[in-house]
């Protein structure tokens, strides 16, 4: 699984990466082709103003390789008439074509038509000088050209491409290292090294070799913005898949944790039932015995040690079913308002035999001024018990336990400390699960269920409180229980 999931996310980011440097790319084609139509249209602009500067715009239409025109003769009349362009020692001039008819001389040799072709071949001496000057220019960039002109052709060409924010530009002679413009002087070292280029009027045949230059400070958020919905979907994914991985593994070390906590919970259950099973069993062969049951003294004995052994079997099978019925909140809790401190007086008093024998102390310290809580009297005897219980049981050597209350705010809290075992943070994090039991090394003498604590929570819950415990190995434990606090039918 974990394979898997490695596999799937490095398919992922490689996905991610793939649409990156995909959409990197058409970004770059889609500048450097905007640049290129710039140029062009630098170079178009730049062929009309030098046109209309020479008021050459004559009636011609390119068709076939010919020039074809309209002229009228000295009889008036409207000829259409093709030429063909051919360069001459005189310069370049216009030869009437096959198409002009069937006699060309006398067509050539008309006053009118001839003025007419005069001065069309005039203009087109003076066009072709003009692609000369075009082809041929040494001009500055500086009358080629206005920062302007280039900045608005650069803006409508990007937005033609879908790309509309914001720029830096220049125009740098690469030969020379040196750039011929620059809106921004703190800018040059960016656009020097950027890839965003294009060459300016690339038909020059002389003259210096010049590159359009841009830069997008906010490219990587624009670039961003283009995929962020794929990025987004992507990384909720592999979220979900994390998360379902997660708690899949989870829920496989909990069931396994609370598998092997059912077999020891199993197994513990087996030797208490077992041990009061055999007891019985013993004293019921004894009772069979006919010398056994004339003697009254040793009936009454084998008697009494059938009816504690029975009633350890019922007190075990209780704990057990009142655990189930809690868990399934069929147990109805008989509220009634009761002095808290009287509780743990009574339920002290009944643990305090246990102690003495070992020998240990148990002291209690009720601080609380407010004693009164709404509960089930049963119940909260039993979490109490339950706590001093385990106190004395995690004592290896004699119990040293303390009972204490103070009243915090409108709750009051009890306490109760011992300096036995302690626990260690995985301890903590699970004491209050069904069945689980703290580990004591070598030491076996410790029984019960693993459901105490389980059930001291759920019925402190049920009061409206909380349970908590601090602890650590070799120290002891301390566990607070927090009630609210009541007073009379308020």
């Amino acid at each position: 699984m974990s394979l898997a999931l490695a596999g799937l996310i490095i398919f992922q980011l490689y996905w991610i990466d793939t649409v990156i440097r995909a959409n990197e790319e058409r970004f770059r084609k889609d500048v450097i082709g905007a640049l290129q139509n710039v140029s062009q249209k630098l170079e178009r602009q730049e062929i009309q103003r030098r046109m209309q500067a020479q008021n050459l715009l004559p009636p011609l239409i390119q068709q076939n390789g010919s020039i074809e025109f309209e002229v009228t003769d000295s009889a008036g009349i409207v000829r259409d008439v093709r030429f063909s362009l051919t360069y001459t020692e005189q310069g370049y001039e216009l030869v009437p074509g096959p198409e002009s008819g069937p006699n060309p001389e006398s067509i050539m040799n008309d006053p009118a038509i001839q003025e007419e072709l005069t001065k069309v071949n005039n203009a087109s001496n003076n066009m072709i000088g003009v692609l000369q000057d075009m082809m041929f220019s040494n001009a500055p960039m500086q009358t080629r050209m206005s920062p302007d002109q280039l900045d608005s052709l650069i803006t409508h060409e990007l937005g033609e491409k879908g790309i509309g924010i914001d720029y830096d530009f220049g125009v740098i002679a690469p030969y020379q290292n040196l750039f011929l413009y620059l809106e921004d002087p703190s800018k040059n070292q960016i656009l020097a090294k950027s890839e965003l280029r294009a060459s300016l009027f690339p038909n020059d045949l002389n003259g210096e070799y010049k590159l359009l230059v841009v830069d997008f400070p906010e490219k990587s958020e624009f670039l961003l913005g283009k995929i962020w919905l794929t990025m987004a979907s992507s990384g909720i994914l592999i979220a979900a898949i994390m998360l379902c991985f997660g708690y899949a593994v989870r829920t496989i070390v909990k069931q396994k944790k609370l598998s092997e906590m059912k077999t020891d919970f199993i197994n513990n259950m087996t030797h208490e039932l077992k041990t009061p099973i055999a007891t019985v069993g013993l004293a019921v062969e004894a009772l069979q015995d006919k010398s056994i049951r004339s003697e009254d003294m040793l009936q009454d004995r084998y008697l009494g040690m059938i009816g504690e052994e029975n009633k350890r079997l019922g007190q075990h099978v209780e704990k057990v079913l009142q655990m189930a019925a809690i868990e399934k909140k069929d147990v109805q809790m008989k509220l009634e308002f009761m002095n808290l401190h009287e509780l743990v007086k009574a339920a002290t008093r009944k643990m305090a035999l246990q102690i003495e024998n070992r020998e240990g102390s148990l002291k209690t310290v009720l601080n609380a001024k407010d004693q009164m809580v709404k509960g089930d009297g049963v119940h909260l005897m039993n979490v109490v018990v339950n706590l001093l219980d385990n106190a004395n049981k995690y004592s290896p050597e004699k119990p040293n336990i303390v009972v204490r209350t103070e009243k915090t705010g409108k709750n009051i809290v009890l306490s109760v400390q011992d300096h036995g075992l302690g626990m260690s943070k995985e301890a903590v994090r699970n004491i209050f699960q069904k069945f689980y039991r703290v580990p004591t090394g070598n030491v076996h003498n410790v029984k019960g269920f693993g459901l105490g604590l389980a059930y001291v929570k759920n019925v402190v819950e049920d009061h409206h409180g909380s349970i908590d415990v601090q602890s650590e190995p070799g120290k002891g434990s301390k566990f607070f229980i927090t009630l609210p606090l009541h007073y009379g039918d308020a």
